[in-house]
């Protein structure tokens, strides 16, 4: 009878112990990290609103670089997901996706990790900073239920999340502060132009996928330089590609090398073009391909203002081989948009 009043004793003991770290533990997890990013908020939101180079600055990537991932849904916004598998202990499995979103305000993704309860959300947060900045908080935040504010008591997430945030942060800032930006002297000018022979594949691709864009590019220029050299064709000038549609879901698009006029191929899928001749807008564009929807901005931004009348497809015309000149900074594209009724 003595030792079972002991165990009773300790019983009660451990409930009243459990009841206190309960009572006086949290209800909820948050934590927050903030970093002043020297590029706009839109630029920022255009990184976080998506997982696509999310492992260029992830603080995790570094520690598992063979880590495992798998994309689902949309490639940005509400309902794209990443899932990662890693044997890392400190990586482990688990998935994360965008649950919320204002444009150019805030991300909110909400996590899962394998053989944890919860689902924590990681919310970043845009305010404007002096000289165009932009400041970023990352905040981890998990309501607790059950027995769970209890073990909180012997967590700290400060001291075990902490450092990996602010490492993420930091390198979020070199990555997004490093990546060149686009030139805002760009020339805009209305020229003549002579329309240009060309044979071309076509292809649709997935327009915010920059990706899937130079994938499919690379192979319709590799699959029409195999056939030009089966056919004997010369080319006349530097690649182009035309846009016959393109919006923020879809494009499609025909890449091209010129040939002279008159060029016949027998080839089942390539055909043969021509741009218009005649006026167009044009802009010369210097530095990396991902800058180039800001000429196009430029372009009609410009086309707008003048109250110009565009016909037939814009096109833009490869004046660098990046084969043979490695400085992005240097490669020269020119864009073209035709127009109608001259200026």
């Amino acid at each position: 009878m003595k030792a079972l009043k002991v165990i009773g004793v300790i019983l009660g003991i451990l409930i009243l112990i459990g009841l206190i770290l309960y009572l006086s533990g949290p209800d909820k997890y948050y934590m927050e990290r903030s970093i002043v990013i020297n590029a706009s908020p839109a630029v920022v939101y255009d990184e976080l609103n998506s997982y696509e180079n999310f492992n260029k600055w992830s603080p995790w990537f570094t520690k598992d670089p063979n880590t495992k991932y798998t994309y689902e849904g949309p490639k940005t916004g509400v309902g794209t997901k990443m899932t990662w598998t890693s044997d890392h202990k400190e990586v482990g499995t688990g998935s994360m996706w965008i649950v919320e979103n204002e444009e150019n305000k805030m991300v909110n993704s909400r996590m899962a990790f394998g053989g944890y309860p919860g689902e924590p959300n990681a919310r970043f947060v845009l305010e404007d900073a002096e000289n165009g900045a932009t400041k970023v908080t990352w905040t981890y935040e998990e309501e607790l239920h059950g027995i769970a504010p209890a073990f909180a008591v012997f967590f700290d997430l400060e001291s075990m999340l902490g450092p990996d945030y602010e490492k993420g942060l930091s390198d979020l800032k070199t990555y997004i502060e490093s990546k060149p930006a686009p030139a805002t002297d760009i020339a805009v000018a209305v020229v003549d132009v002579e329309p240009i022979t060309y044979i071309g594949l076509e292809a649709s691709a997935d327009a915010s996928n920059s990706d899937a864009i130079s994938s499919t590019m690379a192979t319709l220029y590799g699959q029409l330089m195999q056939a030009a050299q089966t056919s004997n064709l010369q080319m006349s000038g530097a690649p182009l590609a035309v846009y016959k549609s393109f919006d923020e879901d879809n494009m499609e698009i025909i890449c091209g090398l010129p040939v002279q006029k008159g060029t016949t191929i027998d080839h089942e899928s390539i055909t043969i073009g021509e741009t218009l001749g005649g006026k167009a807008v044009k802009a010369t564009h210097k530095g990396n391909y991902d800058n180039l929807p800001f000429t196009h901005e430029k372009v009609n931004e410009y086309i707008k203002a003048n109250n110009l009348q565009i016909v037939g497809y814009p096109y833009e015309v490869y004046i660098t081989d990046p084969e043979q000149v490695s400085d992005t900074s240097q490669w020269v594209t020119e864009v073209y948009y035709p127009l109608g009724g001259g200026e």
